[in-house]
């Protein structure tokens, strides 16, 4: 018999929220949670979106139905930045970590490198707060972690064929 996750109301929406967000970044190969699924396009989008053509760009804010719980505060609106990293409050143009990253607050950097999209590449972004990508990240992520898990919404953002800023010939893609 699985485990249920025990969550009180907001807690349980939030500890969702947080974990459909970041679940790509920390599960392994063997993990029943894919990639393959997290295909933008999707129809089931509540808001698509890309950033604009440019160097150190940023996405308008996005707003996180429900919020999202980081840094002992709950954050409503999220920023996609070309630079491989996800800031809360602000937009941010930070171009690469320093030694001391702990100064930079409010940050997720699945990614971080210096990139500049003015030529090539593409920065695009999803929300889903139902539908199938959602459905098929809550049911990936119950299987993966043995216990019924329920996200209430999906933020899945892909940094296509994108150039470092150094040397435009070295290009990557990066879903989360």
């Amino acid at each position: 018999m699985g485990h249920r996750l025990r969550l009180q109301g907001g807690t349980r929406r939030l500890l969702a929220a947080f974990l459909a967000l970041v679940a790509t970044v920390f599960v392994d190969s063997s993990s029943a949670l894919s990639l393959e699924f997290l295909e933008l396009g999707s129809s089931s989008a509540n808001l698509t979106g890309s950033l604009p053509r440019g160097d150190e760009v940023n996405s308008d804010p996005i707003s996180l139905p429900n919020g999202f719980p980081f840094s002992n505060e709950t954050e409503s609106v999220v920023f996609v930045n070309v630079n491989g990293y996800l800031s809360f409050r602000t937009a941010r143009d930070y171009t690469s970590p320093p030694e001391d990253i702990s100064v930079y607050t409010h940050i997720i950097a699945p990614y971080w490198n210096d990139s500049d999209i003015t030529e090539q590449g593409a920065v695009l972004y999803e929300v889903h707060t139902n539908g199938s990508q959602l459905d098929a990240v809550n049911s990936a992520i119950s299987q993966d972690v043995g216990m019924a898990f329920e996200g209430v919404w999906l933020l899945v953002v892909y940094w296509n064929s994108i150039p470092t800023a150094a040397d435009s010939s070295k290009v990557r893609s990066v879903p989360v």
